[in-house]
């Protein structure tokens, strides 16, 4: 999975380790879908660690989020998936080669 790029695991169950374990794998990682993972939670070291990463459904009360991009609410938006797709368009056609 080194060369992965996007991952979608809305609503599954997973934790925290499995969650660090699969974007420590993934170097390449740009977007992490985990709108519904409800034993996920990612603290500042994460946030540090992973400052690239955009992260879809991040849960946590780490106060430094505030200041970035992140959504407070785990809702499903309107909002939310503009800004989703705007990302898929900003990766551009390349991304989808091989």
């Amino acid at each position: 999975m080194p060369r992965l790029k996007r991952l979608e695991i809305a609503h599954l169950c997973v934790s925290t380790e499995g969650v660090l374990k699969i974007v420590s794998s993934c170097p390449e990682l740009e977007l992490l879908d985990i709108r519904g993972c409800q034993n996920v939670k990612l603290d500042e070291n994460f946030v540090k660690r992973f400052s690239a990463l955009k992260v879809l459904g991040l849960q946590t009360d780490c106060s430094c989020l505030h200041s970035r991009d992140f959504s407070d609410s785990l809702e499903y938006t309107d909002d939310r998936y503009a800004e989703y797709l705007d990302f898929l368009e900003e990766l551009g056609d390349d991304y989808y080669t091989d």
